[in-house]
C-alpha cells in the first residue's frame, strides 16, 4: 500500500515534465520538416510516387506546400497524361490537385501516398476493341476525386463523383481495391465497390457514340446501381445490381412511327472472369417491360464474343403489345392479327458469332388468337409454337419450325434466309387433320358442325420483307369436308384439291353436295399479266327449290354483314315456276371473271322438257353495264305451271334474247333491262281467255258463241318482242290455230298484266257459220278487239274505234273490205317447225361488247385447259 501511494506521487510529479518535453520534441519536429524535406525535394518525390505508380509523369503550374499538420503537395492545373498509345491510363486534367504522402515513407526516401484529392478535374479513356481501328473516348467532367492510402499492394479507399453526359454529377463510383501497379495479374486483385449512374439521357448517349444506329431515341434515360466484389486469389468479379431505361420513346432507322413510351428494368447477378472472358449470367436475373416480365440465365465469353448457352423464360408474355415496343414486330405480325392474354416463352441461344444455335417455344394456350373476322382462338385452347434454327454469320437464318393446334400438326423448314436482303426460301406441310370441332374458331361457321379432314403444304419463295412479291405456293387438299348448320342446312362430301400459285390457281376435282344436289367444281385463275380465272360448275341434277332452300338456310347460319338477300321474294318466284320435283339436269356454267368483269360464257341445262343456253357479262367498271344473251328450246308450259294447278298457257317455248342493262346490279337492275328477242310457242293453248268465246258476244257475232270453251287453242304462236321499262313489247305476234289467226301488237309487264290490240281472222268456216254468204276460202276479219288485264284473267273487249265499222262492212255484206284470201297451214305445227320460225343467235345480233370481251379475255385458253383436264380424267 505504501508503495503504491509512492508510485503514483512520482508520475504526479515527473508526468507534466515529460508531456512537456514530448511537445516540444514534436513540435520541435514538425517545426524541422521544412529543413529535413525541403518543398523542392516533396515535390520531386511526389512526382517520383505518381510515375511508379502509374508510369506518367505528371505535370502542373503552380505549386504550394503546406507540412502542418503533416506535408502535402497541392497543385494548379494537374495533368496526367498517358505514356503512350497502349496505355491503361486515363487523361486526367485537374484544376487542383492534392497530395499527401505516408509521413514515414517519405521520412526514409521513399514516397508513397496517403491521400489524392482531384477537384473539378477531367477524365478521359480511349477504348479500343481489339483487333479493329474503332475508339471510343469515354469522358467524364466535373470529377471529385478522393483516394486514399494509394500504394502498391494496399487497400486503397476512394471516391468519385462526376458528370457523364449531363450537366449535373450523374455518376457515383466508392469502395476499396488492392493491386499490385508493378506486377498487375487480375487474379491478386481485391475490389469492392459500388457504381451507380443517374438519369443519363439516352439521346445524349447515341449522338456520343456517333457510329450509326439502328435505333432514333426520342426520350428516355438510363440509370443503374451496380455492385462490384473482386475476392483475392481468384480471377472471377461478382457484380450485383439493377438498371433502369424510364420513358422510352424511340424510332427505328429509316424513319418510322415511334413506340409506345415504356419503363424497362433489370436486376441482375454475374460473375466475369477477368483472365477467361467469361461472363455468366446467374439465375436470378429478371426483366420487367410494358410487355411482361422476363427470367434469364446464360454463360458468355467476351473475349471471344461466344455464347455458351442462354435461356429466356417468360411466363406472362403479351405479346399483342410487342408491336407498340419492339417495333421492328410490326413487320412480323400481321396487322390484323389480334393477340391478348399471357403466353409462355422458352428461347435459348448457344455457339460463336459465325454459328448461333436459337431455339424457342411458345406456348399461345392462355392467349386469345383473332385474325380479323375470320378467326378466333380463345383462352384455354392449347397453341404451341416451337422453332430451332441456326444464325450464321449474324445474318443467314436456316432451320426448322412447328406448331401444334388441337388434331393438326404443322412442320416447316426454313432452307435459308438472308436477314440483310429478306432473301429466303420455306415450305410448310400439315398432316391431315380432323376439323371435327373448328367450327368454334371461325366466327362466320359457328353456327355449322365442321367435319373432315384437310391437308395443305405451301412453300415460300423470295424477299420476306415484301411478302406480297414472294413467290408462294400452296395446296389444299379437302377430305370429306361437311358442314351442317344449326337452321338444317348441309354441304357434304366435299372433296378435291385447290393450288394457289404465284402466277395461276387451280381447283382441281372438286365435289361436293348441298341438299339434295350434287355439284363438281374444276377452276382456273391466272394472275399475271392480268388477273382473271373460270370455274366450271356441273350437276346432274340440280333440285332448284331444295337448293335455293339450303342456301337461305346458309345465308341464315353464315350471318353475314352487309345487305341482305330477299329470300322470300326468291323463294316465291322460284317457287311459282318450280315444282318441288322438277330439277335442272346436265347443269353446267362457265363462269369467269377479271378485275372488271363476270361472265358467263356458257350456261346450259335441261328444264321442262327442253333446253336452256346462254351467255352473260357483267362489267363493273366506272360505268358498269351487264348483258345477257340466252336461247330457250322446247320448254314445256305446262310443266313449268304445274305448281298452280291449271297453268296459264300450255305449249311448247322456243325462244332468243339479248338483254342489256346499264348500271349497277342493284335494285334497279331491272328498271333499266333492255333487249331484244324472238319467240315460239308450238301446240298449246291458252288456260285464262277464250277469243272465240269473247267474240260470240257481239251480236253479229253470236254464232261463235257455240264454240266457246273457256280457253284459247292455237298450233303456233311466234313473234319478235322489245324490253324496256319492265315491259316485254311486240309489234307482230302471230298466233295461228285451225279455227282463227290472230296478229297482235302490245305489251306484257314483268308484273303480268297484259295491253294488247288483237286483229282476228276467222277460217272459212267459222266465218260462213257467222255470214253465210261469205265467199268459199276466205277468211273472215280482221275483227279488232282488245285483250287487257292481268294474264291469269285477262278481259277481252270490242276496240271502240275499229269494231263498228268491221261490223257495218259485214251486215252489208261489202266481204271485200273485210275478208282475205284464207292460206290453211301445210300441215299442223310441229315443234321443230315452231323452233325453225325462231331467229338462232348470230354473232352479228350479239352485242359486240361480249364478243369482245370474251375474246379479248383469253377464257377460251381457259376453257380449252379445263376441257382437256376433264378429259384426260
Amino acid at each position: 500500500m505504501p508503495s503504491v501511494m509512492i508510485k503514483t506521487q512520482l508520475f504526479k510529479r515527473y508526468a507534466p515534465l515529460v508531456l512537456t518535453i514530448a511537445a516540444i520534441f514534436i513540435a520541435a519536429f514538425f517545426s524541422s520538416l521544412p529543413l529535413l524535406i525541403p518543398s523542392e525535394s516533396l515535390q520531386r518525390m511526389m512526382s517520383q510516387a505518381v510515375q511508379e505508380q502509374t508510369g506518367s509523369t505528371p505535370t502542373f503550374k503552380e505549386v504550394r506546400v503546406s507540412f502542418l499538420p503533416t506535408p502535402v503537395l497541392h497543385l494548379t492545373h494537374f495533368s496526367l497524361e498517358p505514356a503512350g498509345p497502349d496505355s491503361n491510363i486515363p487523361s486526367i486534367k485537374a484544376d487542383k490537385a492534392t497530395f499527401r504522402p505516408v509521413l514515414f515513407s517519405l521520412l526514409m526516401g521513399k514516397p508513397s501516398l496517403a491521400h489524392v484529392v482531384l477537384s473539378n478535374a477531367t477524365i478521359q479513356y480511349v477504348w479500343r476493341e481489339p483487333g479493329s481501328d474503332f475508339a471510343k473516348t469515354v469522358s467524364f467532367e466535373h470529377v471529385s476525386f478522393d483516394l486514399w492510402n494509394f500504394r502498391s499492394n494496399k487497400p486503397i479507399r476512394f471516391r468519385v463523383k462526376a458528370k457523364f453526359l449531363s450537366d449535373s454529377d450523374n455518376v457515383n463510383l466508392s469502395g476499396t481495391f488492392t493491386i499490385d501497379f508493378k506486377n498487375f495479374r487480375p487474379k491478386d486483385l481485391i475490389a469492392k465497390a459500388q457504381v451507380s449512374i443517374d438519369a443519363l439521357e439516352l439521346s445524349k448517349l447515341a449522338s456520343w457514340w456517333r457510329s450509326p444506329l439502328p435505333i432514333d431515341f426520342k426520350k428516355g434515360t438510363f440509370s443503374s446501381s451496380t455492385q462490384i466484389i473482386k475476392r483475392a486469389g481468384i480471377s472471377q468479379l461478382d457484380v450485383k445490381g439493377s438498371a433502369v431505361l424510364k420513358d422510352l420513346i424511340y424510332e427505328m432507322s429509316p424513319k418510322s412511327a415511334p413506340s409506345v413510351e415504356g419503363d424497362y428494368q433489370v436486376k441482375y447477378q454475374a460473375q466475369i472472369d477477368l483472365e477467361s472472358g467469361a461472363l455468366i449470367l446467374n439465375e436470378g436475373t429478371t426483366f420487367a417491360t410494358p410487355f411482361g416480365p422476363f427470367e434469364a440465365e446464360g454463360r458468355f465469353n467476351v473475349f471471344k464474343t461466344s455464347v455458351e448457352e442462354v435461356l429466356v423464360k417468360s411466363n406472362a408474355l403479351h405479346l399483342e403489345t410487342f408491336p407498340q415496343y419492339i417495333l421492328p414486330f410490326e413487320k412480323i405480325i400481321p396487322v390484323n392479327l389480334g393477340l391478348s392474354g399471357e403466353s409462355q416463352l422458352d428461347f435459348f441461344v448457344k455457339g460463336q458469332p459465325e454459328l448461333l444455335v436459337v431455339n424457342s417455344r411458345i406456348d399461345l394456350t392462355k392467349a386469345s388468337l383473332a385474325y380479323s373476322k375470320y378467326f378466333s382462338k380463345s383462352s384455354g385452347v392449347p397453341l404451341f409454337l416451337k422453332s430451332d434454327m441456326k444464325l450464321v454469320i449474324g445474318r443467314g437464318l436456316r432451320g426448322d419450325f412447328s406448331a401444334d393446334f388441337e388434331q393438326a400438326s404443322l412442320k416447316g423448314s426454313l432452307v435459308g434466309l438472308d436477314l440483310a436482303t429478306g432473301q429466303g426460301e420455306m415450305t410448310i406441310l400439315t398432316n391431315k387433320f380432323s376439323i371435327k370441332g373448328w367450327e368454334q374458331y371461325f366466327p362466320l361457321l359457328r353456327q355449322f358442325e365442321l367435319s373432315g379432314a384437310v391437308k395443305i403444304l405451301t412453300s415460300v419463295k423470295g424477299n420476306f420483307n415484301r411478302f406480297k412479291e414472294a413467290r408462294v405456293m400452296n395446296n389444299i387438299s379437302l377430305d370429306h369436308l361437311e358442314a351442317r348448320s344449326k337452321t338444317g342446312a348441309r354441304i357434304y362430301d366435299v372433296n378435291g384439291s385447290i393450288d394457289f400459285g404465284p402466277l395461276d390457281s387451280e381447283l382441281k376435282g372438286v365435289r361436293f353436295g348441298v341438299g339434295h344436289s350434287q355439284f363438281s367444281l374444276d377452276g382456273k385463275m391466272f394472275w399475271e399479266p392480268n388477273r382473271k380465272g373460270l370455274v366450271i360448275l356441273r350437276s346432274e341434277q340440280l333440285k332448284v327449290l331444295d337448293l335455293v332452300s339450303e342456301l337461305r338456310k346458309i345465308d341464315e347460319a353464315l350471318q353475314l354483314s352487309g345487305k341482305k338477300v330477299d329470300w322470300r321474294s326468291v323463294e316465291a318466284a322460284v317457287t311459282g315456276v318450280f315444282s318441288p320435283d322438277e330439277s335442272l339436269d346436265d347443269f353446267e356454267s362457265h363462269i369467269a371473271f377479271s378485275e372488271n368483269h363476270l361472265m358467263i360464257p356458257d350456261l346450259y341445262f335441261n328444264v321442262f322438257g327442253g333446253r336452256v343456253s346462254g351467255q352473260a357479262m357483267f362489267d363493273f367498271k366506272s360505268a358498269p353495264s351487264s348483258v345477257i344473251t340466252f336461247e330457250l328450246d322446247r320448254l314445256s308450259f305446262a310443266r313449268m305451271y304445274a305448281t298452280q294447278g291449271q297453268p296459264v298457257i300450255e305449249g311448247n317455248l322456243f325462244a332468243t334474247a339479248q338483254l342489256k342493262s346499264d348500271g349497277p346490279f342493284d335494285a334497279g337492275w331491272l328498271d333499266r333491262l333492255k333487249g331484244t328477242g324472238s319467240l315460239a310457242v308450238a301446240n298449246g293453248e291458252f288456260h285464262s281467255f277464250d277469243l272465240l268465246g269473247g267474240l260470240g258476244k257481239i251480236a253479229e257475232l253470236a254464232p261463235l258463241g257455240s264454240f266457246k270453251s273457256g280457253k284459247t287453242r292455237f298450233s303456233d304462236v311466234r313473234g319478235d318482242f322489245e324490253i324496256e321499262s319492265k315491259k316485254i313489247k311486240t309489234g307482230n305476234l302471230l298466233l295461228v290455230s285451225d279455227d282463227f289467226q290472230v296478229e297482235a301488237a302490245g305489251d306484257i309487264g314483268f308484273d303480268g298484266n297484259l295491253n294488247f290490240r288483237l286483229s282476228l281472222y276467222l277460217a272459212p268456216a267459222l266465218g260462213q257459220s257467222v255470214n253465210s254468204n261469205l265467199p268459199q276460202n276466205a277468211r273472215l276479219g280482221p275483227i279488232p278487239i282488245l285483250l287487257t288485264g292481268p294474264i291469269s284473267n285477262p278481259s277481252i273487249h270490242q276496240d271502240p274505234m275499229l269494231i263498228q265499222t268491221f261490223l257495218e262492212s259485214l251486215v252489208r255484206d261489202q266481204f271485200s273490205k273485210i275478208t282475205s284470201r284464207w292460206f290453211a297451214p301445210s300441215s299442223v305445227a310441229t315443234q321443230e317447225n315452231a323452233k325453225n320460225q325462231v331467229p338462232q343467235k348470230s354473232t352479228t345480233a350479239q352485242p359486240a361488247s361480249l364478243e369482245q370481251a370474251l375474246l379479248d379475255s383469253g377464257f377460251n385458253l381457259l376453257e380449252q385447259f379445263l376441257s382437256q383436264k376433264k378429259s384426260s380424267s
